[in-house]
């Protein structure tokens, strides 16, 4: 994955999902809700691969998606599911425990947003997550390296 493909992602994203996130902490059942705290307990589990740690995030970002209520959040999720797995595994922080207990808390801020049902800080933690996902990308792109 290039830059320019890579930003055409995090475009689609900020534009998805920091409202997809917001329509969840209205819309959210208690079951969702016990869904996304589960992959925040499995985020804290040690022992993650750059494809375990993958796995769990996208699952996150596709339950939030779900949570939402709107069908049309959960099919454009569906339609970059491939290019969000293959970021997400490039971009998985398994080798750094600072980055990794970050990340994990960042999303953990997400969920908790969305458990108290507030649509804007849920709106702002998931653009917090994808900013910060572009940052680290971008810079391990531009240095001409992978951060494996």
């Amino acid at each position: 994955m290039d830059l320019r493909f890579l930003n055409s992602l995090y475009e689609i994203r900020l534009a998805v999902e920091p409202a997809a996130s917001a329509l969840a902490a209205l819309r959210r059942s208690e079951e969702s809700l016990a869904r996304m705290r589960a992959l925040i307990d499995e985020f804290r589990q040690p022992g993650h691969t750059r494809s375990t740690f993958a796995e769990v995030d996208l699952a996150l970002h596709l339950e939030i998606a779900a949570a939402s209520g709107n069908p049309f959040m959960r099919s454009v999720g569906a339609i970059i599911e491939a290019a969000l797995m293959a970021s997400f595994v490039d971009s998985s922080p398994v080798t750094d425990q600072g980055r990794l207990s970050h990340s994990t808390e960042d999303h953990a801020a997400i969920v908790e947003a969305i458990a108290v049902r507030d649509a804007t800080a849920a709106a702002q933690a998931m653009t917090q997550v994808i900013e910060e996902g572009r940052r680290n990308r971008a810079l391990l792109l531009e240095a001409g390296k992978d951060n494996r």
